[in-house]
C-alpha cells in the first residue's frame, strides 16, 4: 500500500507540474504579445509627437505678422500705403494681344451676351 501512495503522489505532482508549466507558458506568451503592443503604441506616440511639433511650428508661422500680411496681399488684395497694384489678365491668350486685335468691340459684346448654357452647348456639341 505504501507504493501505491508514492505512485499516486508522483502522478499528482506530475499533473500539477504540467498545469503550472502550461500556465506559466501562457503568461509568458501574453506578456510577450503585450510587449509588442506597447512597442507599437510607442511608435505611434512618437509619430504623433512629431506631427504635433510640426503643427505647432505651422501655428507659429500662421500667427506671425509676415504670414498675416502675405495672406492679406494675396487673398484680400490689400496693399500698403504708397504701393501700386498691377492686375494681369488671367487669359493667357489675352497677353499676346493678337487674340484681342482679331475681335472687335461688337463681337466682344455679342460674346458676353450669349447665355452660359449656350456657351456650354457650343463647347460640347
Amino acid at each position: 500500500m505504501g507504493t501505491r501512495k508514492v505512485r499516486l503522489f508522483r502522478l499528482i505532482a506530475i499533473i500539477v507540474s504540467f498545469i503550472l508549466v502550461v500556465n506559466v507558458s501562457r503568461s509568458m506568451y501574453s506578456l510577450w504579445a503585450k510587449q509588442d503592443m506597447v512597442r507599437e503604441r510607442k511608435d505611434v506616440l512618437t509619430q504623433l509627437q512629431k506631427e504635433n511639433e510640426e503643427l505647432h511650428r505651422k501655428l507659429d508661422d500662421v500667427q506671425s505678422q509676415e504670414f498675416v500680411e502675405k495672406e492679406a496681399r494675396n487673398k484680400l488684395g490689400l496693399v500698403k500705403e504708397g504701393e501700386t497694384i498691377i492686375i494681369m489678365p488671367n487669359d493667357p491668350s489675352a497677353g499676346s494681344g493678337q487674340a484681342n486685335l482679331q475681335m472687335t468691340n461688337g463681337e466682344k459684346q455679342k460674346e458676353e451676351r450669349v447665355p452660359n448654357w449656350q456657351k456650354w452647348w457650343g463647347l460640347f456639341f
